[in-house]
């Protein structure tokens, strides 16, 4: 079942304020962040001067904050979240369309816990335009949480189920992951909360555009 796209805009816009208090992600949330930081920093250096193209990315601004802010374009379709207090780049923009990025033009283009609200369909077509969007030798980089829930979600995000889609781009598989992490407690986040064993898997796939 398709998100009903007034109903999604119209719940972020509202959630804006309570997701700037909280950072984004969430006070106690700083175990998904460190995840997310290795895994960008694992191909894109913090002193690497490429654009970084964040897609549904509220108004997270710790994820990325290791890296250069003049260089990260926070893309997302809900105004409110790209306030003015946004230190990156705003573009409002709904990534079910194409997106307003010239070709060739990012290193990396990523989403944090923005595929469980996209169907296959709607995350190959992702995928297709984010190579569109990345320089030879740029990455993708998808994660979420594969064992969340969110009442707007569409489909759980496995990364397994976009392999053959990197394939027939003509993408490099680099890393297909799904990973423990351990919390220790139950962890509330502005999105919903990590399941109730003090644990969570989260899922990452990461391929590149080959040199053409």
């Amino acid at each position: 079942m398709a998100l009903n796209m007034t109903t999604g805009k119209e719940y972020w816009n509202n959630e804006a304020k309570q997701w700037k208090n909280s950072h984004g992600l969430g006070e106690r949330a700083e175990n998904a962040r460190s995840f997310i930081r290795d895994e960008v920093g694992k191909f894109l250096p913090t002193d690497n001067n490429d654009l970084i193209l964040n897609l549904g990315a509220g108004n997270d601004f710790q994820s990325l904050n290791l890296w250069n802010p003049e260089r990260i374009i926070s893309l997302d379709y809900a105004h409110k979240m790209l306030d003015e207090d946004c230190i990156f780049k705003p573009v409002e923009a709904d990534v079910r369309d194409a997106l307003p990025i010239l070709d060739s033009s990012v290193g990396m283009v990523c989403s944090f816990f923005l595929m469980r609200y996209l169907s296959h369909e709607q995350r190959v077509a992702l995928l297709t335009e984010s190579d569109r969007l990345l320089k030879p030798g740029g990455y993708v980089l998808f994660i979420d949480v594969p064992d969340n829930s969110h009442f707007l979600q569409v489909e759980k995000f496995d990364p397994s189920t976009l392999v053959d889609a990197v394939s027939s781009l003509g993408m490099e598989l680099k890393r297909k992951v799904s990973t423990l992490r351990k919390v220790g407690r139950y962890v509330e986040t502005g999105f919903g909360g990590w399941h109730e064993g003090g644990s969570y898997v989260i899922g990452s796939l990461v391929a590149m555009k080959k040199f053409r």
